[in-house]
C-alpha cells in the first residue's frame, strides 16, 4: 500500500484540475462585486424594502446560510422562542404567519432584482 504522499502524487493530477477549476469560480472581473456581496446587498435591499430589522435581517442570513433555527439562537445568544418570535413578526409584516412564507417571499424578491 503507498504512502499517503504517494497516493498524493498519483492522484495530484485530479486535485489541481480541481483547483484549477476551482479558482477560475473564485476569479471576479475587475470593478465587479464578488457573488457574496452581491446577495448580501440583495437582503440588505430586501430588509429596506419590508421593514425588517437588524436582528430579524439576521436571522433571515443565518438561516439563508443553512443554519436551523436552535443554531441561528445560539449565534444570536437568545432562545429558540425569540427567534421563533423574530420570524412571526417577519410574517406579520408581510400578511403572513409562517417562516416559509417569508422565504418565499425573499426568493420572489430575488428573482424580480
Amino acid at each position: 500500500m503507498p504512502s499517503p504522499p504517494q497516493q498524493q502524487r498519483e492522484g495530484s493530477s485530479n486535485g489541481n484540475e480541481a483547483a484549477r477549476r476551482h479558482s477560475t469560480v473564485r476569479r471576479v472581473a475587475p470593478g465587479r462585486p464578488s457573488w457574496r456581496s452581491h446577495l448580501e446587498s440583495v437582503i440588505t435591499s430586501y430588509a429596506g424594502h419590508r421593514g425588517i430589522s437588524d436582528q430579524q435581517l439576521l436571522v433571515l442570513k443565518l438561516y439563508l446560510e443553512g443554519k436551523n433555527d436552535k443554531e441561528i439562537a445560539w449565534a444570536c445568544q437568545c432562545s429558540t422562542a425569540t427567534v421563533y418570535e423574530h420570524w412571526r413578526r417577519m410574517a406579520k409584516k408581510l400578511g403572513a404567519s409562517l417562516k416559509h412564507d417569508v422565504v418565499a417571499d425573499f426568493h420572489r424578491f430575488l428573482s424580480g432584482v
